[in-house]
């Protein structure tokens, strides 16, 4: 998938919004889904900040979403059918049992 942060041609076009303007920075693709990869990769490459000193580190996170634009897709519904399924089959191999045991004393 051909885009970065920062050097996407359409970068700055909603208005009102700064992407630039603090620590946290936010971006987005427009992507057709049968155009994805088979994989997904990011990295995250950093740069020099204003600290002069070698060892400093700095934290970050990173979130990602997918979106569906204008549709649904039915995700959850089937794994909620699967994990139901497992549940009710596991449901039928639970057994209660009493034991009675003498002890010698």
């Amino acid at each position: 998938m051909p885009w970065t942060l920062h050097e996407n041609p359409q970068w700055g076009v909603i208005r009102d919004y700064k992407r630039n303007r603090g620590t946290v920075q936010k971006d987005w693709a427009i992507v057709r889904s049968n155009t994805l990869p088979d994989h997904f990769c990011i990295a995250v490459v950093g740069h020099q900040g204003w600290s002069r000193d070698p060892d400093s580190v700095a934290r970050y996170s990173l979130a990602v979403t997918f979106e569906i634009l204008g549709g649904e897709i039915a995700i959850y519904e089937p794994l909620r059918a699967a994990i139901a399924e497992l549940q009710a089959q596991t449901d039928e191999l639970e057994t209660d049992v009493e034991v009675e045991v003498e002890v010698d004393g």
